[in-house]
């Protein structure tokens, strides 16, 4: 309880403070404390007073948290799906809210992209400590390259996702 009351005294005088904050980073900063602490409108309040949409998946993936949380899963999903779908940990907050829109097989179809891209991201890591600790080993040199994987090819993924339109997909379920 300590903790948000040191937060609502401050969080006046931080966001006056923040004013000359241009890309709006420290009411983000504001906005994901207030979140983690479960004010979640208060959250989305702070995140209203930047001016304009900022262009930074930051903003998207706290407001798509926020929504995430506060059960609004179709306004989730609108938030997440302006963020760096690169980053498996925003896709696997969009799996959540598809998942919870009641659409498990579409959900589990991005798990599973976001749990490979993690796998390839960790492996190629440890290929590449490999190869500076022995450069000549032809073997891990063959295997990164067949890692390999791309932007375009994690994009492709993701439109094949939503290419494929199942009958289990399809129902009213939790908006």
């Amino acid at each position: 309880f300590s903790a948000v009351l040191i937060i609502m005294l401050c969080r006046d005088q931080f966001l006056r403070l923040s004013d000359a904050d241009p890309d709006g980073e420290s009411r983000l900063a504001v906005a994901r404390v207030l979140r983690k602490l479960g004010r979640l409108d208060r959250a989305r309040e702070t995140l209203a007073q930047i001016s304009g949409e900022p262009a930074t998946s930051g903003y998207a993936v706290e407001m798509g948290r926020i929504e995430l949380e506060s059960g609004n899963y179709a306004e989730a999903e609108r938030w997440l799906r302006k963020t760096d779908l690169r980053q498996t940990e925003n896709l696997d907050l969009l799996a959540s809210a598809v998942g919870l829109r009641g659409q498990p097989p579409r959900a589990a179809r991005y798990f599973a992209i976001s749990t490979r891209e993690r796998n390839r991201f960790v492996w190629s890591r440890d290929l590449q400590v490999r190869l500076a600790i022995e450069p000549d080993d032809v073997a891990a040199a063959d295997l990164l390259k067949q890692l390999g994987g791309s932007d375009e090819d994690l994009a492709e993924q993701l439109a094949a996702v939503e290419r494929t339109v199942e009958t289990s997909d399809v129902g009213p379920g939790p908006q």
